[in-house]
């Protein structure tokens, strides 16, 4: 038995029982005695045969196929909007996705321009005269040195201020610890390579200017590892 067929026995069932309500009614109503028994009684069973009219019409107007498609049609719309949630889930993955594809692609973008000044100025540190070279120049030769020195020195602190205030993503978190680390040492190298011209002792100069160059080699090294993968 399909479920239109049980519809049609429930409904025929119902009638069945509205009507044999109404008979009884009637059958109270002619045995009924007393001046508010009878109108009362009359009144309950023309009220009861209304009800069992009404229904029959109903029965034989509407057909189950229009209850079953109509019950059909109320619970695909119940599970419209389970569907219209679960788009909206997927659609907002994968717009968390887009989000952070573009935060990484802005940090590479970002990454390389500063890493590119960060080789170029690792490079103009290691490079920079030893100072018995400089001490064997004039005192004009010497200011022009320092001032190179002091060039070095902001151009690497300002190097590493702007690769701390960099937002890497989650997948490069990693890597940028190493990349702070060697910041920190091309800055400390900036600093150890103007500071040489403050000491007093050729001694005290040159292993100064030792420092810078370990230091600036160190970051060197993380800084062109790194621009190779970008």
């Amino acid at each position: 038995m399909d479920e239109i067929e049980l519809i049609q026995l429930v409904q025929l069932a119902e009638i069945a029982i509205l009507w044999s309500i109404a008979g009884l009614a009637f059958i109270g109503a002619v045995n009924s005695r007393g001046v508010l028994r009878v109108p009362v009684s009359w009144l309950l069973a023309i009220a009861i045969t209304i009800i069992a009219l009404f229904f029959s019409y109903l029965k034989f107007t509407v057909s189950p196929s229009q209850i079953f498609f109509s019950q059909a049609s109320q619970q695909q719309t119940v599970r419209e909007p389970q569907r219209i949630e679960h788009s909206a889930g997927g659609e907002a993955v994968a717009a968390s996705g887009d989000v952070q594809q573009d935060k990484a692609n802005l940090y590479a973008g970002a990454l390389g321009g500063v890493l590119r000044d960060a080789v170029e100025t690792t490079n103009s540190i290691l490079t920079f005269p030893k100072w018995d070279v400089i001490a064997r120049e004039g005192v004009e030769k010497r200011e022009s040195f320092e001032s190179r020195a002091l060039s070095l020195r902001n151009k690497s602190a300002d190097i590493y201020r702007q690769i701390k205030n960099l937002n890497p993503p989650e997948q490069e978190k990693s890597s940028y610890d190493l990349l702070l680390v060697a910041a920190d040492n091309l800055r400390l190298a900036g600093y150890e390579v103007h500071h040489q011209f403050g000491l007093e002792g050729a001694g005290n100069a040159t292993d100064t200017g030792a420092a810078a160059e370990k230091a600036a080699s160190k970051a060197k090294a993380v800084f062109t590892q790194i621009l190779g993968t970008l």
